[in-house]
């Protein structure tokens, strides 16, 4: 086989004290960041009369998503883990995959988008003593600015930047760091840092959903890209569903509940359609796992594969759906970094890990509700 064609795979993964001081370096960071870049916004408002708030939401959405990329780059060099790949994950375009992918999603956000903004409303009269309604009515005085630059922001930024950014961190990061405590514990625990690293009562509900989802298809799959697509359609669909509601505001009385009903139908059969795709998936992938049965490596991959050896052992190939990261993170494996041999990260300490992740969820907590 002619070498100049061969892409390496990096089979290494992060362990559970990666993921845990990776989340708590970036809710440091969002404290920092938070409180700096409303200073710059306030003294900017105050200095230009013309301010324009929606050519700053794009600004300090930039900068937030920059600052999470770099989080998880800086981790993933350090730690010589792949950014987009890597621990039998790999970063990989499926159109039917996406495709069923988006329709759970869809199906997910339209069943769960009623009790989210319903919870929403209960948390703001009891916590803030106000009403959403109110809260939002006071934003709509205060963002002012070019509608170009609002639909930037609305269709552009928000959906693209965090699928990339946040997916990188949440699971490239923090869910390929805690499948040290079990596959389950580590899509769960993802997404509670997924959804508590948004900093607001507003998205509990609906990120937390849409991340137990994306934790649940990636893990199926060992595709990050799938998650990737998911978490663009739910942002998408958010603010698509924005603009819906403002415009069942002018349809007749009670034309709201007719549009809430519409949603939960569509959504009960988008999520029964997704969900028997990726769970067909994952029973034919525990069948394989059961009975033993070889993974068939397909043409156009065979080319893109780890070299990994283990001490006194003679080096061998690897392709990434054969990576078993549980297996050969004992401090004993080797591979081939670039050219480089080196040692495949060891598992983490449990007690301290654990420690660490309860300690930055219950700090994520209180920066959504007391700071």
């Amino acid at each position: 086989m002619n070498n100049s064609y061969v892409k390496r795979y990096n089979p290494n993964s992060f362990n559970a004290l990666d993921a845990s001081i990776a989340f708590l370096s970036l809710l440091l960071l969002f404290l920092v960041f938070d409180e700096l870049i409303t200073r710059v916004a306030i003294s900017v408002r105050d200095r230009v009369e013309n301010f324009d708030y929606y050519l700053f939401l794009c600004i300090s959405s930039i900068l937030i998503q920059g600052v999470i990329f770099a989080v998880a780059f800086v981790f993933c060099k350090i730690r010589h883990v792949s950014v987009f790949d890597g621990g039998g994950f790999v970063y990989k375009f499926d159109f039917v995959k996406i495709l069923f992918a988006i329709i759970l999603t869809s199906g997910i956000f339209f069943i769960v988008s009623h009790a989210h903004f319903t919870f929403v409303e209960d948390v703001f009269e009891i916590v803030y003593g106000r009403s959403y309604a109110d809260y939002t009515a006071e934003l709509d005085r205060v963002y002012k600015g070019d509608d170009f630059y609002a639909l930037i922001y609305v269709y552009v930024l928000t959906p693209l930047l965090p699928c990339v950014c946040e997916e990188i961190m949440f699971r490239g990061v923090v869910m390929r760091g805690l499948r040290q405590f079990g596959v389950t514990a580590s899509v769960i625990l993802s997404s509670l840092c997924f959804t508590f690293m948004h900093g607001n009562v507003e998205q509990i509900v609906l990120q937390f959903a849409i991340g137990l989802a994306i934790g649940a298809v990636v893990t199926v799959t060992d595709n990050f890209l799938i998650g990737a697509a998911m978490h663009f359609a739910n942002n998408f669909f958010n603010s698509l569903y924005s603009v819906t509601q403002n415009f069942t505001g002018f349809i007749a009385e009670g034309g709201d509940k007719l549009f809430e009903s519409i949603y939960i139908v569509i959504g009960v059969l988008f999520t029964i359609i997704g969900g028997y795709y990726f769970l067909r998936l994952a029973l034919n992938k525990r069948e394989k796992m059961i009975k033993g049965t070889p993974t068939e490596i397909a043409f156009k991959d065979r080319n893109y594969y780890a070299l990994i050896r283990r001490d006194g052992e003679l080096q061998q190939k690897l392709y990434p759906a054969q990576v078993d990261y549980s297996l050969i993170c004992d401090g004993t494996f080797y591979f081939d970094n670039n050219g480089i041999e080196r040692r495949v990260n060891k598992r983490s300490n449990d007690v301290l890990s654990i420690i660490l992740i309860a300690f930055s969820l219950v700090l994520s907590v209180v920066i959504i509700f007391i700071v």
